[in-house]
C-alpha cells in the first residue's frame, strides 16, 4: 500500500498558551486491541489515499492522524474500521466536512481529539463507542456545529475539555456520561450556548473556566461535581444564577490536603442575581473573589461557608447586605470590602473571629453600620492592619470596640 505518512514529530503551533502539550512517548508499544495495525502516522492524506487506507481494512493506527484541508471530505467513512488511535486525531479546516459519521467503531484515543475550524460541520455524531480520550478534547471554531450528540459513552478525558468559539452550538448534549477530566474544562465564547445541563455526571475536574458565553443563563449541570480546585465564571452577559454545584462542599481540598493557588472567581457577569448553587460550600483553600457583578444584590447561596484560606474580596455595586455569610469564621489572608455602593451594614459577620492579614473596608458609599465586625476587633482577630476609609461612616477600631459602630 502507498505510504501515507511523513514520519517525524508534529508540533501543533496553534495550541492555546493555556495548555502545555506533553510529547508522545517514542518507545513503541503493542496496541491494546487485536486487529489490523497501521504502523505509521496518517499524516495529510489525500482523499485517494484515505480510500486506500479504508480498502486495506486497518482497525488500529499506531500513530497520529492529521486530516487537514482535504477537498471532498464530507464524512469519516474512510476511518469506519478504526477502533483505536494510539496518538492524536486532528480534523482541521475541512470545508466540505458536514458530519463525523464513520467513527462509529472508535473506542479509544490515546492522545488528543481535535476538531477545529471545519466551517460546515453540523453533526458530532456516530461516536457512541468512544469511552476515553488520552490527552484533551478540543472543539474550536466550527461555525455550524449545533451540539456534541454522539459522545454519549465518553467517561474520561485525561487532561482537558475545550469548547471554544463555536458560534452555533446551543448545548453540549452528548457529554451526559462524562465523569472525570484530569485538568481543565474551558467553555469560552460560544455565543449561542444556552445551558450546560448535560454535565450532571461530572465528578471531578481540576480547573473549570466558563467565560464569555453571551447567552448562557445558568450553570445547572454540575450537580454531581465533588472535586475542583479553581472555578472561574467570567463575563457571561446573560448569566442569572449559579444553580448546579449542590454537591460541592470544598474547593481545593482533597482528602484533607489543601491544593495551592485555589480560587473561586465570579467576575463581570452583568445579569447575575444570586449564588444559590454553592449552598453546601463550606471551605475554600484559596481565594474567593466576587467582583463587578452589577446586578448581584446579596450573597445568598454562601450560607454554609465557614473558612476561606486565602483572600476574600467583595466588590459589587448593587450588593445591599452580607447576611448570607453568617457562618463565616475565618479568612486566611486579606478580607476586602470595597466599592459596594449599596451596602449599608456588616451584619452577617458576627461570628467571624480571624482575618490572618489585613481587613480593608473602603469606598462603600452607603455603609453606616459596622457593628458586624465588633467581635472580630474586640478579640484582636485581625493579624495585620485594619483600614476603614471613604465609607459613609468611618469609625476607628477603638470606636467599634467601644460600641460606637453605627450612625
Amino acid at each position: 500500500m502507498k505510504n501515507l505518512r511523513i514520519n517525524y514529530p508534529i508540533y501543533l503551533a496553534f495550541w492555546i498558551s493555556l495548555l502545555i502539550i506533553g510529547t508522545a512517548c517514542e518507545k513503541k508499544v503493542e496496541p491494546r486491541f487485536p486487529g489490523n495495525v497501521y504502523e505509521a502516522d496518517l499524516y495529510l492524506p489525500t482523499l485517494e489515499e484515505l480510500q486506500l487506507f479504508y480498502d486495506e481494512g486497518y482497525t488500529i493506527i499506531d500513530g497520529d492522524v492529521l486530516l487537514l484541508d482535504i477537498p471532498g471530505l464530507e464524512n469519516m467513512e474512510y476511518l469506519s474500521n478504526v477502533t483505536y488511535i494510539k496518538g492524536f486525531i486532528n480534523i482541521w479546516i475541512n470545508e466540505d466536512l458536514k458530519t463525523l459519521k464513520g467513527l462509529n467503531n472508535l473506542d479509544s484515543i490515546g492522545g488528543s481529539f481535535i476538531i477545529r475550524e471545519n466551517k460546515n460541520l453540523e453533526y458530532f455524531d456516530d461516536l457512541n463507542r468512544l469511552k476515553s480520550v488520552g490527552d484533551f478534547l478540543y472543539v474550536y471554531s466550527n461555525e455550524k456545529l449545533l451540539n456534541l450528540d454522539g459522545l454519549g459513552n465518553l467517561k474520561f478525558i485525561k487532561n482537558a475539555l475545550l469548547i471554544k468559539e463555536n458560534k452555533s452550538i446551543i448545548n453540549i448534549n452528548g457529554l451526559s456520561n462524562l465523569q472525570d477530566v484530569g485538568d481543565v474544562i474551558i467553555i469560552d465564547r460560544n455565543e449561542s450556548l444556552a445551558n450546560l445541563n448535560d454535565l450532571n455526571n461530572l465528578l471531578s475536574v481540576n480547573r473549570l473556566w466558563i467565560t464569555n458565553n453571551q447567552n448562557l443563563k445558568s450553570l445547572s449541570g454540575f450537580n454531581s461535581l465533588q472535586s475542583v480546585s479553581k472555578i472561574n465564571i467570567n463575563e457571561n452577559e446573560t448569566f442569572e444564577n449559579l444553580s448546579g454545584f449542590n454537591s460541592l462542599q470544598a474547593i481545593g481540598i482533597t482528602d484533607s490536603l489543601q491544593i495551592p493557588h485555589t480560587k473561586l472567581l465570579i467576575f463581570e457577569n452583568d445579569n447575575l442575581i444570586e449564588l444559590v448553587g454553592f449552598s453546601n460550600l463550606q471551605y475554600v483553600a484559596g481565594d474567593i473573589r466576587i467582583i463587578k457583578n452589577k446586578n448581584l444584590m446579596n450573597l445568598n447561596g454562601l450560607g454554609s461557608l465557614q473558612s476561606i484560606y486565602g483572600t476574600f474580596l467583595i466588590d459589587n455595586s448593587n450588593i445591599t447586605n452580607l447576611d448570607a455569610i453568617n457562618n463565616l469564621q475565618s479568612v486566611g489572608f486579606h478580607f476586602r470590602l470595597s466599592n459596594n455602593d449599596n451596602l449599608t451594614s456588616l451584619d452577617g459577620l458576627g461570628i467571624l473571629n480571624s482575618v490572618e492579614v489585613d481587613l480593608i473596608i473602603e469606598s462603600n458609599n452607603t455603609l453606616t453600620d459596622l457593628c458586624g465586625i465588633q467581635n472580630l476587633l474586640t478579640i484582636d482577630g485581625v493579624g495585620g492592619s485594619t483600614l476603614i476609609d471613604d465609607n459613609a461612616y468611618n469609625p476607628t477600631v477603638e470606636d467599634i470596640i467601644n460600641g460606637d459602630c453605627s450612625l
